[in-house]
C-alpha cells in the first residue's frame, strides 16, 4: 500500500469530521437525544436498571457515552462522537472504493456520502445511527480483506466488526444478508458463517431483551403502500439527490466487481424494504433512521460509477446533486432542524416570565430539554408537578404529582410545553395535548398566547391565564 493509498482515506476522514463539527451546536437537542442525555448522566447501576425496562439494545452505546459525558456535557461534546464516526465512515468508503475499483472511485464515494443530508443529520446527532453506518462500512471493508486475503487473521478482524455492528443498533444487522451474498458468490460461505455467528452471539441477549421491550416503538405508525414512493428521500434525506445517485449507479453498474454487484444493491435496498414488509405484516418499524446504515451503499455504488467518467464531469454531477439537496442540508443544520427548538422555548419563557408563573410539561422529554438549556431557576417559572431531584428508576422521567387542582390553586398564569401538531388546532386541546394539559381548561384556565413551531409536529408553547 502506497502513501497515497493511506493519505486519501485520512484526508476524507478529516474533511468529513470537519464538515460535521462545523455548526454542530446549532440544531437544538430533540427527544431522542434527550433520552441519550437522560441515560448517560445517571450511574452505571441506574443505566443497567434503565436497560432492563427500555432501550436495552442501546446499552453498549449508552455505556460508552456515559464515560464520554464524564468529561463534559456541552452539546458539541455530546455530538462529537457521531461526527468522528461519520468522518471514519467517509475514510473507510474512500479505501473500500479503492479496493473495489480505484482511488478515484473511493474519493467520489466519500464525497457522495458527505453530501447526503442525512449524513449531516446523524453526524450532528447524539444517537447511535452514525455508528451503525460506520459499522456497516467497516464490516464490508473487513469482509473484502477476508475474501481477498489469506489465513485466519482477516476473518478474525471481520468477526470483531460484526460484533461492533450488532452493538450499534438492532436494525444495523440487516446489512449482513448483503455480505452473505458476497461470500456465497465468492465461494467462501463456509468461511463466512462462523465469524458471523461468533460476532452476533454476545449481542443476542440484548437483542432478545430489546424485542421484548416493544412498547418503546409503539409510537411508530404502520406505513401505507404509498410510503414506498418516498423511499429515495428516506434513504438519504433528499429525493432528488437520491434519484440522481441511483441513476448514476444503474448506468455504471458495470464498474462494480461481479461478486459485489448484487451485494451492494442488497445492502442498499434490503434494510428499508424488509422493515417496510415487517411493518405491514407484524410490528411497525419503518423509520428512516433505522436503515441509515444502508445509505453508504448508495454512495459507494455512485462512486464506482462516477470513476468511469472524466473527473470534471463527475465533479459537476456531484455539485449539481449538492445544489439539489441544499434546502434539506440547510434545514438539517438549522436550530429547529430536529423539529424541536428548545433554545427558543427557554428564551421565550424567560423573556415573558412574571413572578408567580408556573410551568408544566406534556411529557418527560420536554422537561429534559428545558432543564438542559436552562440550568438556573432564577427568573424562570418553577416546575410545580415534579417530585424529587432524581429520575424514577428504570424510566426517562421524574415522578409527577397528580393533584393538579391543588398545585395550581394559587397560580394565575401557567406555561405549558408539549410536542404536538398545531395543524390540528392548538386551541382544541382535546386532540393535541396530554390529558393533564386538557385539565387546565377544566380548572378555569384558557390560552392567552401560543407559540407554534414552524413545522408540525414540533414543540408547542402555550401561556394559560385564568378566565
Amino acid at each position: 500500500m502506497s502513501r497515497t493509498d493511506v493519505a486519501i482515506p485520512l484526508a476524507a476522514g478529516a474533511i468529513g469530521t470537519a464538515a460535521m463539527v462545523a455548526g454542530i451546536s446549532t440544531p437544538s437537542l430533540w427527544n431522542d437525544e434527550l433520552a441519550t442525555y437522560s441515560a448517560i448522566t445517571r450511574s452505571l447501576g441506574g443505566l443497567w436498571q434503565l436497560a432492563q425496562n427500555v432501550d436495552a439494545h442501546f446499552l453498549p452505546f449508552y455505556t460508552v457515552m456515559h464515560f464520554w459525558a464524564e468529561l463534559g456535557d456541552a452539546l458539541w461534546w455530546l455530538r462529537l462522537p457521531a461526527a468522528l464516526a461519520i468522518g471514519a465512515t467517509a475514510g473507510l468508503l474512500a479505501d473500500l472504493g479503492r479496493r473495489l475499483a480505484s482511488r478515484t472511485a473511493g474519493v467520489w464515494a466519500a464525497a457522495a456520502f458527505l453530501l447526503l443530508p442525512f449524513t449531516s443529520y446523524h453526524g450532528q446527532n447524539a444517537r447511535p445511527y452514525a455508528f451503525a453506518a460506520l459499522a456497516a462500512v467497516l464490516s464490508c471493508w473487513a469482509l473484502h480483506r477476508a475474501v481477498e486475503g489469506r489465513g485466519r487473521r482477516p476473518w478474525s478482524t471481520y468477526t470483531l466488526t460484526v460484533l461492533f455492528l450488532g452493538c450499534t443498533h438492532l436494525m444495523a444487522v440487516l446489512v449482513l444478508p448483503a455480505q452473505l451474498l458476497v461470500a456465497w458468490r465468492s465461494g467462501l460461505l463456509r468461511r463466512f458463517l462462523p465469524p458471523v455467528a461468533i460476532g452476533l452471539l454476545p449481542w443476542a441477549g440484548l437483542a432478545v431483551l430489546g424485542v421484548l421491550q416493544s412498547e418503546a416503538v409503539s409510537w411508530i405508525e404502520r406505513p401505507a403502500w404509498t410510503a414506498l414512493t418516498g423511499l429515495p428521500s428516506a434513504l438519504t434525506g433528499s429525493a432528488t439527490l437520491s434519484l440522481l445517485l441511483i441513476g448514476a449507479a444503474v448506468a455504471g453498474a458495470g464498474a462494480v466487481p461481479r461478486p459485489w454487484l448484487g451485494g451492494l444493491w442488497t445492502w442498499l435496498l434490503l434494510p428499508p424494504l424488509l422493515l417496510f414488509a415487517v411493518s405491514l405484516v407484524a410490528m411497525p418499524l419503518y423509520v428512516d433512521r433505522y436503515f441509515f446504515a444502508a445509505a453508504p451503499a448508495l454512495a459507494l455504488l455512485a462512486g464506482l460509477a462516477l470513476a468511469r467518467v472524466r473527473p470534471p464531469a463527475a465533479l459537476a454531477l456531484l455539485l449539481f446533486g449538492g445544489v439539489l439537496a441544499l434546502p434539506e442540508l440547510a434545514l438539517n443544520r438549522s436550530q429547529d432542524g430536529r423539529r424541536e427548538n428548545y433554545p427558543l422555548v427557554v428564551e421565550t419563557i424567560a423573556r415573558e416570565y412574571r413572578p408567580g408563573d408556573v410551568l408544566v410539561y406534556g411529557a418527560a422529554p420536554q422537561r429534559e430539554g428545558v432543564l438542559y438549556y436552562r440550568r438556573t431557576p432564577d427568573g424562570f417559572p418553577p416546575d410545580v408537578l415534579r417530585r424529587g431531584a432524581s429520575r424514577f428508576p428504570g424510566t426517562f422521567g421524574f415522578v409527577e404529582r397528580g393533584d393538579l387542582n391543588h398545585v395550581l390553586s394559587q397560580a394565575t398564569r401557567v406555561w405549558a410545553v408539549w410536542r404536538g401538531n398545531p395543524a390540528l388546532g392548538v386551541d382544541d386541546l382535546g386532540r393535541v395535548a396530554p390529558a393533564k394539559l386538557k385539565s387546565l381548561r377544566v380548572l378555569g384556565f384558557e390560552p392567552v398566547r401560543t407559540w407554534e413551531p414552524d413545522r408540525s409536529p414540533g414543540l408547542v408553547l402555550v401561556l394559560f391565564g385564568r378566565k
